[in-house]
């Protein structure tokens, strides 16, 4: 088949009979890309990718897929590398779901509408040369799981990765790894919003690593996986129910400090639960619960924090502080509190600083 049939048959295929799953070739998915006006086109209905990864099919310009009510787009087993920025335009929604396959490009970007997703399955997306930037909407989600073929990261980007999201938006990620040339961002505004890490590791090569969630019910559980940044790591759930839970977790700040936070100003109900964790921190280490309001509740067990400034972990007025059976190291301070009316107990841990503020 010459390429202008190749063109005709696909583009027929994206602008033909409404929400009918259409199949596209990697051939046929490369030419619209690069014979497309100002290398745009726009999908209308559900479609699939069917490839021959690992062969890789070489996309010689940039590429924008604009996403009409009811499409979206799945590869599997599809291989790409983009000469241009690739963009994946919301309508009211994005779904782009990989399954054994890898896109790479110079940049990523896929834009907010209502909602977004990147599903991964065996799978990689790499930005080679900028940004991996994502706008989840109100209720979108990146996950990802397992890697594809020997590659170690399933989210790549020479430069920053950026992530926001809405109400019930949710980074997940389950034996699968993210890295960042430079900073890592997840900012998400929502009420629900969700950071779940299992056997898996994001890092922040160059610079500093936050997660933020100012949400009510915002919830971020990490167990057997590590957390790495350049120049500090910043966890804070800063809503009325903000919960932070980091069970066998490593976490290295690099020449920055760690501040773990939830339950922020006036929220009462933030939860920090640290167990089985070892925090290696350039800088200050503060795990504070709820700590300028009421309640809260701040746990680190058999956990280990080696810092190079002050060690806090307290909780608020009527809270709840246990520091039990940890190795604690600080050049200045280390202080576990509660306020009075609270409970507070630092029990079995090796605490080493010039002054030790232990339940005073």
């Amino acid at each position: 088949m010459n390429l202008s049939l190749i063109k005709l048959s696909a583009t027929s295929l994206l602008l033909g009979g409404a929400l009918m799953a259409q199949d596209l070739t990697p051939v046929q998915f490369k030419q619209l890309c690069e014979t497309s006006p100002m290398n745009t086109f726009t999908l209308r209905a559900p479609t699939k990718i069917l490839g021959t990864a690992p062969v890789v099919t070489a996309v010689n310009s940039a590429c924008r897929v604009n996403f009409a009510t009811g499409a979206k787009l799945e590869a599997d087993q599809a291989a790409f590398a983009f000469a241009g920025p690739l963009v994946f335009q919301a309508g009211p929604n994005a779904e782009v779901t990989l399954v054994k396959s890898y896109f790479e490009a110079p940049s990523i970007q896929i834009t907010e509408g209502l909602s977004s997703s990147l599903i991964l399955t065996e799978s990689a997306v790499k930005a080679n040369a900028g940004n991996i930037t994502i706008a989840l909407g109100a209720s979108g989600k990146v996950d990802a799981s397992m890697s594809y073929a020997a590659m170690p990261n399933a989210l790549e980007a020479a430069g920053a990765i950026s992530i926001t999201g809405g109400a019930r938006a949710a980074f997940n990620l389950v034996t699968a790894n993210a890295a960042a040339g430079t900073s890592f961002s997840i900012s998400m505004n929502g009420v629900e919003a969700n950071f779940q890490l299992h056997n898996s590791t994001v890092s922040a090569l160059g610079g500093p690593l936050a997660v933020i969630a100012p949400g009510a019910l915002a919830n971020f559980d990490a167990s057997s996986s590590t957390i790495n940044a350049a120049s500090g790591i910043t966890l804070s759930a800063r809503g009325r129910e903000g919960k932070v839970n980091l069970s066998q977790v490593g976490m290295n700040s690099g020449s920055g400090s760690v501040t773990i936070d939830a339950g922020v100003g006036a929220a009462q109900l933030g939860v920090i639960k640290l167990a089985g964790t070892n925090i290696t921190s350039g800088g200050a280490v503060t795990l504070l619960a709820s700590r300028n309001s009421t309640l809260g509740e701040a746990v680190v067990e058999v956990s280990t924090i080696n810092a190079q400034g002050g060690i806090r972990v307290e909780s608020g007025n009527g809270g709840t502080t246990t520091v039990l059976n940890n190795g604690l190291t600080s050049p200045s301070l280390i202080r576990v509190f509660a306020p009075a009316n609270g409970s507070c107990v630092a029990e079995n841990n090796r605490a080493v600083a010039p002054t030790l503020q232990l339940c005073l």
